[in-house]
This record gives C-alpha cells, structure tokens and sequence, in this order.
C-alpha cells in the first residue's frame, strides 16, 4: 500500500510499502501528484513557468523530470514510468528506472488528462478536440558500454577497428569494435580532454596537466610530451596519421612525431586544422585571429584578424579554408595559395555558431540556439532547420550524407540525399557527443554509456527544404 501528499510545509510526505520518508520540496504553488503502485511519485508544478518532478521507485529525493519549455497542464504514472502533459500538446514520458525519455509530438492543444498502460508499454493522451494512442518503442540505440564517465570525444582508428575515448575522470580508454570491450589506455591528472590516433598509437591532451600522452591501444610504450603549460586546448592528427600538431595554454602550437617541435606562437588559440595534403596548417583563437603555417616549409604564412569575436572552428573545405565566427555569425573562406592568404567569401548564417563540423565539401552548425545550418563548399544555397530545441552536439558522415544533431531528449538526423529527416529518443536528456564511426553508424555518449545507432535503420519522414532565413 502507497499513499503520498504535500504537507503544509510543502514537505512530500510519502508512505510506501510500510515506508515513511519526508521530502522537501520547492513547490510553492498549485500543483498535482500521481503515485504508482510501485512507488513511482510525479508531480507537475503548476505554478508559471511550471516544473516537472518525480521521485522513484526506491528514492528518497526529489528530482527534476526531463526538461519541457511549455507549461505542464497533466501529470500520470504506472508502474515505472511517468507521464507529464503540457500546454503546447506535447507529452514527455520517463521511465524512471532506465532513464529513457519519449516526447511525444502532435497532440491538438493542451494534453488535460494522460492514462498509461506500462504493462503494454503504451500511453493515452486526449486534448480538447482528439483522442491519442501512443505506443512506447524503445530507443533504437544500442548499448556498448556502461562507462564510470562523461565522455568528451569519441575517436575511430584509420582502420575503424577501434575507437579511442577520452574521459573527465582522467582516464583514456579504447573500444574494440567487433566486442563490447572497452579498456583502459592510459591517464592524465585531471580529465582528458582530445584523443587522435598517430602512427597506430593513441594520444590525449591533458585539459589540466598539460601533457600529451600517447601509447600503444594496450598501454605499452608510454610517452609524456610535457608542454610546460597547465593546459593542453587542442590536438589534431595529420590525414595520414603520421604526426600531431596540438596547442598549449600559453598559445604555442607544437608538432610531434619522432621528436617534439615548437612550431609558432598564437595567443588564446582555440582549434587547428591540417590541409588534406598535410603541407599546412590553420590556427583560430578566442580573439577573432587566424595564423597560417607552412609545414613543410617551416614558416608563417600570414597572421590576421579573422572574426568579430571567437573563432568557434577551423577546416579545410574543398581546398580552402573556412573559418567559423562564434558570435558574428560569420562563414569566411578563405584562398591559401604562392605564400600567401587572401579572403574569397563570407556568409552570414544569421546567428551564433557555437558548435560546427565541417567535411571535405559539406558543413554543418548551429544558428542561434535551436536552428541546424547545412552547407557546400559551392554556392547553393543553404539548408535551415529549426529543431525547436537547443543544439547540444553535431556531427556530419564520412561520405556527408548523414547531418546528426543532439537535442534535449533526442537525437535527430537529416539525410542530405533525400531531403528526408528522422528523430530517435535517447535515454539521457541531452547527448553528451555524437561521432559518426563510417557512413551509417553513429556513436553517442550519454551522461554514464556509450551506444550507438544504425542511422540508415531509422523511420525518415521527407521535408520541403528552406533555403532562407
């Protein structure tokens, strides 16, 4: 037997199978409770802008239900899962013990009242005008990993047999693909922060030690390249995986192979990019400026302001190199060509990009907050999407037909050669990091997992195309 209320102190009392606890909470408004026969307790905050809570199975705590920018207007459970029903017509359901989370989409008004039926894994929605029959499937993601860990990059070998992980507990580790074995490589004091893979060997930056460290994928052979800064901010592997260009705190940028050599000074430098023919390199920094190096000549090309605030990525498009501005919104391509560097074209995307990937003829970035940018290296115009929801991570496809975008709840992919998109619930709020691993399969990091997904397998539903903000 379970019963549960708020008391005058808005304290939740809850009895559950002859269990007491007293939770406090921040509910100070009209609100609305719903209780499982397992335990489960959800709770919609009524007063504006309006919370979700619950409060599982075997909890003691209060927690925050996934997160929903309209107004809650009902609340539901059965058995593990909880239901929340909002003004704008969407329903958000958790299943409390795993985690996962289902928006679901398309409700005609406000959703007044939720009946779930977790037996069946489905759910009941009615707005003023209809009646819906939801069925709840499981994310299509499969799980590789549980990691001990938030992991920041997700890094294939050349010969996509392994993927190299670098993690905020310090600790550097390897997948092999054809297992479920992940483990460990080597470690930094600190979290780790960039992993590339050189000469067949794995190296991380150390976002607090300042090391480089690279070893075989078993351990073996360990070397420590220390940069004399407390920092490492960026590292990048040549196209042929023969060296490592990477940036100190102090804005040095370095090259390493057989030896370490200081190549240049770049103040506040933030991402680097190697030409495809490996011949030269391109620094951005926090300060709007570009530096062009001449690697095999061993010289500086040009140094020159570059954007109107930071530089939010570097890269090699189709021969030129495009620099992306974070706060001007700006795309500049720019000619390297007889030592010197000269601007070719700018184009504005129409709002701040803070998150961009860019391939060999195809880029992707955020717009502003929810709004996903796709572009060419040619002049065709580009592709607008607004996903709605804030952009948390991105990523394109090796062969560029696949765009990935992380949102809150879901990740959503758009397929470039049919104009056609597709959205799959993950089991954590926000997707730490998405990195397509070949044309079709894409890694993701949750908050404690890593799993990925068959893109091509996924439902896609064809869109009309805006070309223009």
């Amino acid at each position: 037997m379970s019963d549960a209320a708020l008391a005058a102190d808005r304290a939740l009392i809850a009895s559950r199978h002859g269990r007491q606890v007293e939770i406090p909470t921040p509910i100070r408004g009209e609100y609305e409770l719903a209780l499982s026969s397992t335990g489960v307790i959800a709770i919609s905050d009524y007063r504006p802008p309006g919370a979700s809570w619950f409060v599982k199975p075997d909890g003691n705590a209060l927690e925050a239900g996934p997160a929903h920018s309209a107004q809650p207007y009902s609340v539901a459970v059965d058995g593990n899962l909880a239901a929340w029903g909002y003004a704008d017509g969407t329903v958000v359901v958790l299943d409390t013990a795993t985690g996962t989370v289902w928006p679901l989409r398309g409700q005609s008004g406000a959703v007044s009242a939720i009946v779930i039926d977790a037996a069946n894994a489905r759910v009941v929605t009615s707005g003023p005008r209809d009646l819906r029959v939801w069925e709840l499937k499981q994310p299509a993601g499969v799980l590789i990993k549980a990691m001990p860990c938030s992991i920041s990059h997700v890094q294939p070998s050349p010969d996509n047999r392994y993927v190299a992980l670098d993690c905020k507990d310090g600790r550097v580790r390897v997948w092999t693909r054809d297992t479920t074995s992940v483990a460990f490589v080597h470690a930094h004091a600190g979290s780790a922060f960039g992993v590339q893979w050189v000469k067949g060997r794995i190296c991380s930056g150390g976002i607090f030690d300042g090391h480089v460290v690279c070893s075989n994928p078993d351990g073996t052979d360990l070397r420590t390249l220390d940069s004399g800064t407390s920092r490492i901010t960026w590292l990048t592997a040549s196209p042929d995986h023969d060296f490592l260009v990477f940036a100190d705190g102090d804005g040095r940028v370095w090259r390493y192979d057989d030896r370490l050599q200081e190549l240049y000074r770049h103040s506040s430098v933030y991402r680097l990019a190697i030409s495809p023919d490996g011949q030269l390199l391109g620094s951005c920094a926090f300060d709007g400026t570009l530096t062009v190096y001449d690697l095999a000549k061993h010289q500086l090309i040009a140094h020159l302001h570059d954007h109107a605030g930071p530089t939010s990525n570097i890269a090699w498009v189709d021969g030129e190199l495009w620099t992306f501005g974070s706060n001007d919104g700006a795309v500049k391509r720019w000619v390297v060509r007889g030592g010197s560097v000269s601007l070719r074209h700018t184009i504005d995307v129409g709002g701040t990009m803070l998150i961009v990937r860019a391939m060999r003829t195809r880029w992707a970035a955020n717009a502003g907050d929810s709004v996903l940018v796709i572009g060419g290296s040619d002049d065709s115009p580009m592709l607008h999407l607004d996903l709605g929801r804030g952009i948390d991570a991105l990523d394109v496809s090796p062969d560029e037909r696949y765009v990935a975008a992380g949102v809150n709840g879901e990740i959503v992919v758009v397929d470039l050669q049919r104009n056609a998109i597709a959205t799959m619930t993950v089991g954590s709020p926000r997707p730490r990091h998405l990195s397509f691993l070949n044309g079709a399969t894409l890694a993701f990091s949750e908050v404690a997992a890593l799993k990925t997904v068959e893109v091509d397998h996924l439902e896609y539903v064809t869109f009309q195309a805006t070309t223009e903000l």
